[in-house]
């Protein structure tokens, strides 16, 4: 794929370009050879390039924000049975809907309830 099908298609897919400072300096010449695109802008921290001594490339860096989304609280009801009385279990649970049930998601549903 040449660049430009790549510049066309972010641009398509509404992609930004992070990197606006020249990749490659030399006595004659400046270019941007090494772009970075993102569609999702709020994500990146910071972009930009770095100096190298070593060469007239400089190396292009995009810090993104991948912090993870708090989970959601979760709340799980269930019997204890640490001090089971019979009688209250009996009671307490429709044993006659339980047996005639099918379905062994509903089964539990209505045990748990």
């Amino acid at each position: 794929m040449c660049l430009t099908e790549t510049c066309l298609g972010m641009i398509f897919y509404e992609g930004i370009e992070l990197i606006r400072d020249t990749s490659r300096v030399t006595d004659r010449t400046s270019t941007l050879l090494d772009v970075i695109f993102t569609n999702k802008e709020f994500l990146i921290i910071e972009s930009g390039t770095v100096d190298n001594m070593l060469s007239d490339h400089q190396a292009v860096f995009c810090s993104v924000n991948f912090s993870r989304p708090k989970d959601k609280l979760k709340i799980v009801t269930y019997r204890n049975f640490n001090h089971l009385c019979r009688p209250d279990l009996e009671a307490d649970v429709p044993w006659d809907d339980i047996l005639y049930l099918h379905d062994i998601d509903l089964k539990i549903e209505v045990f748990s309830r």
